[in-house]
């Protein structure tokens, strides 16, 4: 007996790398013969085993046919892709533009001047609001009017706008 059993030749390399190293010497009729009838067995299915290929390498162009329906749904997320990459092409077209032409500080001052009026317009509402309710504030208005907080640079903590 080789001194191989059942349990340990599952594993086909564990069964392999004992039989080339106990048997090295010997005729092939030989090596067989002192195999356990399981272990002979077993290497016999392991050699007829398939190799393990992924089942996703290449599933893009696989024979397998794609059905219209998912082809349609492909080439709809690829043109939305297109689409959301020319449109910030386009903008970034548009940037440059307004960069080399000196628009950007003009845009910028336009902003300031937008959030500055758009400031003043807020306490007044909120002076207007307060005559009706005293317990009114800054936070209310901008929560009543959907003003995000940001785009004013309001301050939370001190109820105030930033400059």
């Amino acid at each position: 007996s080789s001194g191989i059993n059942a349990e340990y030749g599952e594993d086909s390399k564990f069964t392999t790398n004992l039989i080339s190293e106990r048997h090295t010497s010997e005729p092939t009729s030989t090596k067989l013969s002192a195999l356990s009838p399981q272990c002979l067995k077993l290497e016999i299915s392991n050699s007829k085993r398939k190799k393990f290929s992924t089942p996703l390498k290449g599933t893009r162009n696989s024979n397998v046919a794609e059905s219209p329906m998912q082809k349609f749904l492909r080439e709809k997320k690829q043109l939305k892709e297109i689409e959301e990459k020319e449109s910030l092409l386009r903008k970034f077209k548009q940037y440059q533009r307004a960069k080399d032409n000196g628009e950007i500080e003009k845009l910028e001052d336009l902003v300031k001047q937008w959030r500055s009026v758009s400031q003043e317009v807020l306490y007044k509402l909120l002076e207007h609001g307060k005559s009706q309710e005293s317990n009114l504030n800054l936070a209310s208005v901008l929560k009543t009017f959907r003003v995000d907080p940001k785009l004013v640079k309001y301050d939370h903590e001190n109820d105030e706008f930033i400059q």
